[in-house]
């Protein structure tokens, strides 16, 4: 052998025989972890345990000096292989570099089990610390088939598919039961049935399937990607279930399958098609008007109005994100000004807008206070203090019994145009009480002083005693006087009309579709009467088989039945007493909401009729 190889081979040698006389040079095995998959194992289950150690020292580690000499104790576990580190000097482990012990098994019995490792325990490394060749862990271990696996979603992009676009079907399975899957058994695409109507699929494939070297853990997911597209429009049932052959041992498995529906769009149009409802306002002040309004899908919305009957409209944009409930403010208008107002929302490739909406705003800032009602309850010692505004405001009411000498006060921030407060903890005896409304243009309106009383309960029996009973004192409501038509014949072509003196000032009046009697509509206040006296309770399923003139629905209305109430008016008895008034010219709903609306609604949608026709009417 040449001498100078010879000499080359020494010095390598002698330059990895490590020396304490040096303490920066140093051999040091460290056991970092202790790592068990599944995290939390059963009975009879694939399992492994890794022990992870690093090379603490400043020396290449090139041989199995010191790491084949190792105990360990796992309790309960049968080991079936394992794999031992077996560094080389063309393969060594480098300091900070990590070495493993990996043994495969099942354990045999449940309870926590306390696992132990050490290595080198010969001591036939140089170590820097020996403290740290050794590590124990805590596992526990439950019963075999402690597991469930759960189709935990279904999702569909786009979100509306629209025929022959891309589209993808992702399915997210999750484990919920405290041990881990370590087997592909149940998972693979051959494990699992489909159904997922016209959609034509061009590629699939999901996560990595649970192994021994990863395990689907507690909480962690399974996703299954389906990619390819619809080719029909139509509402599919589509379906998807995994384990058909039953392999997977599980506390339940009534939730491996599941079934979506999903409603495929022939284009775009049908895709982004929506309906608007439910368009209102509320008076803020002389300049300010907020509205709102509702769609059946989410929209981006605006205000789009103008004064008079031939100006080009001015838009206002509603801010945020799409919405279903939409609310807008007029911040710029003229006092004691006829405007017209629309709502308009638009989702994606669809703009829809309302028909226009007269409003005159107020000549000054006035609160006025109307519609003053309290519901006392003797059982439960209550008050129910009830007005409206014209503006939207606060609520406050001062309020002090008989025998007190000072008012207490309860009040509501929220600015509404209906104010409803319920006094409690009430005592026997006479309240005085007022109320002081505040818009949110600061200007005040108070009521007069009034009572109640609270009575005592009878001691009688329930049988013959109603003082329990709630009782109503209302401010006292005028009606309007009927004028009696006697003319048959033209009363049943007008009945549920609205009428306009064409030939005079242009007079309305409301013919009763029940009675051959009409109503003088003078001003606003007297259609908002009529609403309150002829107004009849209605159902929300009933009254939505009746199209609304807002909006351009058609899947729930029922065309005879709305003839059947053509010319009535009705109330809302199910939300909040919105009153409505289907039209006999198009048998569609319109919404009167405010003395000013239902006045400009009756009007808008009257017929001339000649005074020589009137006075057969009612002569």
């Amino acid at each position: 052998m040449n001498i100078k190889f010879k000499f080359l081979l020494l010095l390598l040698f002698f330059s990895l025989i490590p020396t304490h006389a040096n303490a920066e040079t140093y051999q040091d095995l460290k056991i970092e972890s202790i790592e068990i998959l599944p995290t939390n194992p059963s009975v009879d289950q694939d399992t492994s345990i890794k022990i992870k150690i690093k090379n603490n020292g400043t020396y290449n580690l090139y041989t199995t000096k010191g790491l084949n000499n190792y105990k360990y104790n796992f309790p309960n576990f049968n080991i079936e292989n394992y794999t031992v580190p077996n560094p080389t000097i063309s393969s060594p482990i480098v300091p900070g570099g990590f070495l493993y012990y990996i043994f495969y098994g099942k354990f045999t019995a449940t309870g926590t089990k306390t696992l132990s490792f050490e290595v080198d325990t010969l001591n036939e490394l140089l170590e820097n610390s020996i403290t740290n060749n050794a590590s124990t862990k805590n596992v526990y271990v439950s019963a075999k088939g402690n597991l469930d696996l759960f189709i935990d979603s279904f999702e569909i992009t786009p979100e509306k598919p629209v025929i022959f676009e891309s589209a993808k079907i992702k399915i997210k399975l999750k484990n919920s039961g405290p041990n881990g899957l370590v087997s592909s058994d149940g998972l693979t695409f051959d494990d699992i049935n489909y159904n997922f109507g016209s959609f034509q699929e061009t590629i699939k494939y999901s996560d990595a399937l649970p192994s021994i070297s990863n395990p689907l853990d507690q909480n962690e997911y399974l996703t299954y990607t389906y990619e390819g597209k619809f080719t029909n429009a139509n509402a599919y049932d589509l379906a998807f279930s995994f384990d058909k052959y039953a392999k997977i041992s599980e506390q339940n498995k009534n939730n491996n399958a599941t079934t979506t529906r999903e409603t495929i769009y022939s284009d775009y149009t049908a895709r982004d098609a929506f309906t608007i409802s439910n368009f209102r306002y509320d008076l803020i002040s002389s300049s300010s008007i907020a509205f709102y309004w509702d769609t059946s899908e989410k929209t981006s919305g605006k205000i789009g109005y103008h004064q008079g009957l031939n100006s080009w409209d001015i838009e206002r944009t509603e801010g945020g994100s799409a919405k279903t409930s939409h609310a807008l403010s007029i911040n710029d208008l003229l006092p004691n000004n006829d405007y017209y107002f629309r709502a308009i929302s638009i989702n994606n490739t669809v703009t829809v807008g309302t028909n226009y909406l007269y409003v005159k705003t107020p000549e000054n800032n006035n609160l006025v206070i109307t519609n003053e009602q309290n519901i006392i309850n003797n059982e439960s010692k209550t008050a129910e203090i009830k007005w409206s505004a014209n503006l939207l405001s606060s609520a406050n009411v001062y309020y002090k019994h008989s025998g007190d000498a000072l008012y207490s006060k309860k009040s509501s921030d929220v600015a509404s145009t209906t104010h409803d407060i319920t006094l409690t903890n009430l005592k026997t005896g006479i309240y005085n009480y007022y109320t002081v409304t505040k818009s949110t243009v600061n200007t005040y309106a108070t009521s007069s002083l009034k009572t109640f009383e609270i009575k005592a309960l009878a001691t009688s029996s329930p049988a013959t005693s109603d003082n329990s009973s709630s009782t109503i004192q209302a401010a006292t409501t005028q009606t309007i006087a009927p004028i009696t038509i006697k003319n048959y014949t033209l009363y049943q072509k007008l009945k549920g009309k609205i009428i306009l003196k064409v030939e005079s000032k242009g007079e309305a009046y409301y013919i009763s579709p029940a009675k051959q009697e009409m109503y003088y509509l003078g001003k606003p206040d007297d259609a908002f009467q009529i609403i309150r006296q002829l107004g009849i309770g209605i159902t929300n399923l009933d009254l939505n088989k009746i199209q609304s003139g807002d909006a351009t629905e058609t899947a729930s209305t029922d065309l005879i039945f709305a003839k059947k109430q053509a010319g009535k008016i009705f109330l809302q008895v199910e939300s909040r007493g919105e009153a409505w008034y289907v039209n006999p010219a198009d048998y569609k709903r319109y919404y009167m909401y405010s003395p000013a609306n239902a006045f400009w609604v009756m009007r808008n949608l009257g017929i001339g009729i000649s005074n020589n026709n009137y006075n057969i009417l009612t002569k």
